[in-house]
C-alpha cells in the first residue's frame, strides 16, 4: 500500500471514505514510475525532488484514469473539478493561495451568485471556500517550511498570513505541532 501526500492536494484525498484499491496493472508505466521513485529515493541528487513529484504526477493520472473507467470508484470531489465553473475559483486559489479570497471574489470568478457558489463548492469539496483556501495555505507552508529555506514569518507572509502568530496557530492546528517543531522533523503525517 502507498499512502501519498501530494503537493497541495488539500486533504482532498482524505475525503474519501475508504482506501482506494485499484489494479493499475494494465498501465505499466505506473510500475516504472514507482521504481523511477524508490531510485530517486535511494540516491536523493539535485533535481530528486522535481523528477519525484512529475512521476508522482504520472502515477496519480492514471490512478484517475483507472477510477473514472469505474462506476463505483468516482472520487467525491471529482465532480467539482469537472464544473468549469468551480474548476475556475480552484485553479485560483492554486495559483494565488496568498491572495485577499472571498466567497465574493470567487464566486465572481466562478460566475455565480455568492450563495449559490457556496453551496456547490461546500457540496463538491467537502469545505468552505474559505476553508479551502486556508487548509492550502497552511499545507503550502508545510512544504516551503520542510525546504530549510524562509523563516516562519517568511513562509507566513508567501502563503497568506499577515501575522505570524495566527499563521503558527493556525500550523500547529493542522499538523498538531509548530512551524519550527515541523522543520525540525518531529512530525509524522496522518495522510
Amino acid at each position: 500500500m502507498v499512502n501519498v501526500t501530494y503537493g497541495d492536494s488539500l486533504g482532498l484525498f482524505q475525503r474519501l471514505g475508504e482506501v482506494i484499491v485499484a489494479d493499475l496493472s494494465a498501465y505499466p508505466q505506473v510500475r516504472s514510475a514507482f521504481e523511477g521513485i524508490l531510485a530517486e529515493q535511494g540516491g536523493a541528487t539535485e533535481g530528486s525532488v522535481a523528477l519525484t513529484r512529475a512521476l508522482m504526477t504520472q502515477c496519480i493520472v492514471y490512478l484517475l484514469r483507472s477510477l473514472s473507467d469505474q462506476s463505483d470508484g468516482r472520487l467525491p470531489w471529482l465532480p467539482g473539478l469537472e464544473d468549469p465553473n468551480l474548476s475556475q475559483a480552484v485553479e485560483t486559489i492554486f495559483e494565488h493561495p496568498e491572495a485577499a479570497h472571498t466567497v465574493d471574489s470567487l464566486a465572481d470568478r466562478a460566475l455565480m451568485s455568492r450563495s449559490v457558489f457556496a453551496e456547490r463548492f461546500r457540496e463538491a469539496f467537502g469545505a468552505t471556500p474559505i476553508s479551502f483556501v486556508h487548509n492550502l495555505r497552511i499545507r503550502k507552508a508545510a512544504g516551503l517550511r520542510q525546504n530549510r529555506g524562509p523563516s516562519i514569518e517568511q513562509v507566513a507572509r508567501q502563503v497568506g498570513f499577515n501575522n505570524r502568530s495566527h499563521f503558527s496557530t493556525a500550523f500547529k492546528d493542522q499538523f498538531g505541532i509548530s512551524p519550527a517543531a515541523f522543520r525540525a522533523g518531529q512530525y509524522v503525517g496522518q495522510d
